[in-house]
């Protein structure tokens, strides 16, 4: 049981960790992508309205009431609440989202 719940957790933390790199170079992708990846900020926040959180997170239960990317931050900013992480992780969706929905309207007008 304990070797399975092990590899729960390094399956999560690698999930968690392949969709973030993937999530961050959104806006790098081809422009003619744009049109449907610009939906992915909005798609993910409609999954954490419906699950209240990530559904993925709830799976690993060594997180103590932690979110994973508070645990990514924490060692920069050791006293930052989880108010404060989510406060940010929305601030990035944002971020994101602007810059695929501006360069798939870059693309459309040229």
């Amino acid at each position: 049981m304990k070797l399975y719940l092990c590899s729960m957790k390094i399956a999560v933390t690698l999930f968690h960790l392949s969709f973030l790199i993937f999530f961050i170079s959104l806006p790098f992708w081809p422009p003619q992508y744009m049109y449907i990846v610009r939906w992915i900020p909005l798609a993910l926040i409609c999954i954490w309205f419906v699950f209240e959180g990530c559904p993925v997170t709830f799976m690993d239960k060594s997180l103590d009431d932690q979110i994973f990317t508070q645990i990514l931050v924490k060692p920069f900013f050791p006293s930052i609440s989880k108010e404060r992480v989510i406060i940010l992780t929305y601030i990035v969706l944002f971020i994101v989202s602007i810059l695929c929905t501006q360069k798939y309207y870059e693309y459309i007008h040229n």
